[in-house]
């Protein structure tokens, strides 16, 4: 073959150029046909619903709206479904009208969109125009989330409590497997709009994968305890539990404004924003305590996450962007393409196809450069051996699923030496 017995400067240029094309081209492919956007919706609409609700002024902001795409009851055990960020649920309510609201002036009905996957309003049983009750109308997102009264939790989130689909304390070796925490009524997931960057407390960078990424609220009371307790799931990862006292939220609030910011930590130091709106007309027409609108549930939420600007990460969304393919090149020579929705096949098989005029370019490039050319051998001998260390099973190699990978990694590293 030209290539491993001789240095032609033609048939280099040409294994070069074939390098360059396909470690360009097949990451502009996966950026333009398998989009990070998770949710098909018009985030400007959101974003507006958050500089409503927290009185930010509008424009630039750090935060990202987390939107509703799920309220579950428990799982009870035999025949079950689970989500994509791995929760086990009993059901998935598809609609609801919060009780304290039933037969009032702010009455109001939301419902689950199955073609986007989260809420929005329906028009009220009673008569309604977009000047009264919640001031939205047919179809608008549900960003401000309501608790239902009716549907509080008589246990909070416990790290203690976290259980498999066989009802055994969950076993946390079993990355893979469903899960669920004891609670009582129902449990409220929100997800991201789209794969984004997130920050933890030390200011590092956290990536998100959306379709595996929620944050599960639930209202709970126990005994003389009451607030709202959190679970964080992570690209997969079980980020912990965290709580937002009722306390906490009544010292908050004072006559002069009716939002507050909280925050929840999270394991590994991740921060998600909490607001909380006390319903002002209950405040003022009502003459309800701050106390009272909390234990009567008249407020909402909003949930939110620390956000790095797209600009301050590869300088705009557009897919032809050069820094996002090179960061998606990156992911493909490192066999990290869990942040993009396509199955673990298609992974293999596109880190294979990235690797290939990856190390045929160094080769051609060191045919004729002994040390140059041991330095690939032992590159590729690495990389191989380090492959083959991180996925072993303790079974045969023929078992791993990164085989593919592994066996031509090792194959180009003894050629080499």
């Amino acid at each position: 073959m030209a290539l491993m017995g001789g240095g032609d400067s033609g048939f280099t240029f040409k294994i070069l150029i074939f390098a360059l094309v396909i470690m360009m081209v097949l990451p502009l492919m996966i950026n333009v046909f398998i989009p990070t956007q998770a949710i098909n919706i018009d985030n400007e609409e959101v974003m507006d619903d958050y500089y409503n609700f927290t009185g930010a002024a509008k424009g630039h902001t750090k935060e990202a709206v987390w939107v509703l795409t799920g309220i579950y009851t428990p799982y009870q055990g035999g025949n079950y479904n689970y989500t994509d960020d791995g929760w086990l649920y009993g059901q998935r309510v598809s609609g609801y009208s919060p009780t304290q609201y039933q037969g009032s002036q702010q009455q109001f009905t939301v419902i689950r969109n199955n073609s986007t996957g989260i809420y929005e309003y329906r028009e009220n049983s009673l008569d309604y125009s977009e000047n009264e009750g919640t001031g939205h109308k047919k179809g608008d997102y549900y960003t401000n989330i309501v608790f239902d009264v009716d549907q509080k939790s008589d246990i909070f989130f416990s790290p203690q409590a976290k259980y498999d689909s066989s009802g055994n304390k969950y076993d946390p070796t079993k990355s893979n497997e469903p899960f669920y925490y004891s609670y009582t009524g129902w449990r409220y997931a929100f997800q991201p709009t789209s794969d984004a960057w997130t920050t933890n407390a030390d200011g590092h960078k956290v990536y998100i994968t959306a379709t595996t990424t929620s944050l599960s609220l639930i209202w709970y009371s126990y005994y003389t305890a009451t607030g709202i307790s959190g679970q964080l799931v992570l690209s997969g990862n079980d980020s912990g539990v965290a709580y937002l006292t009722g306390d906490q939220i009544v010292r908050a609030f004072d006559s002069t404004t009716n939002t507050a910011r909280f925050t929840m930590a999270f394991n590994g130091g991740v921060e998600m924003g909490i607001y909380v709106r006390i319903d002002p007309w209950y405040l003022t027409n009502g003459g309800y305590t701050v106390k009272q609108c909390y234990d009567l549930g008249y407020w909402s939420i909003m949930v939110t996450s620390i956000s790095t600007d797209a600009a301050a990460y590869v300088g705009t969304d557009n897919p032809l962007n050069a820094a996002k393919i090179f960061e998606t090149l990156i992911d493909l020579m490192t066999f990290d393409y869990t942040k993009y929705n396509m199955s673990d096949t298609m992974g293999y098989f596109c880190s294979f196809v990235i690797v290939i005029p990856l190390y045929a370019g160094l080769i051609s490039l060191a045919i004729n450069n002994l040390p140059v050319l041991i330095f690939t051998g032992v590159l590729a001998a690495i990389e191989s051996i380090a492959l083959v260390v991180k996925n072993w099973t303790g079974w045969f190699l023929i078992a791993d699923p990164n085989l593919l990978n592994d066996l031509f990694m090792l194959i180009m590293g003894l050629m080499n030496t």
